[in-house]
């Protein structure tokens, strides 16, 4: 499947693709350094590791609070006529506001 350039990746898919990119330069470090050498910086082994549990850490408890607004979000769900609800109590506190301006022609 070849990637859509209108429909660019989220910013968590990013950020998980910047940890895997880094902890495979790590190993692949730790890996010519011990192939090369006869032993390895196990420093970078930990900061791949390391790398890759915060990542996993962190895109769980962005989920879950995306989960939570979503739940709060959706419990206030804006219909039509809590929409012309608000909009004329603004314009009745506000007449000139030019925010207000084409808000009639959006029905």
């Amino acid at each position: 499947m070849r990637p859509d350039a209108s429909d660019p990746p989220s910013p968590p898919v990013v950020v998980r693709r910047i940890a895997t990119a880094t902890a495979v330069a790590a190993l692949a470090a730790f890996a010519y350094e011990w192939l090369s050498t006869g032993s390895g910086d196990w420093k970078l082994v930990a900061l791949a590791g390391l790398v890759l549990t915060l990542t996993d850490v962190f895109a769980t408890i962005l989920g879950m609070a995306g989960t939570a607004l979503s739940r709060i979000f959706h419990g206030s769900a804006i219909t039509p006529d809590r929409a012309e609800g608000l909009v004329g109590r603004v314009r009745a506190k506000y007449p000139d506001a030019p925010e207000l301006q084409g808000v009639d022609r959006l029905a």
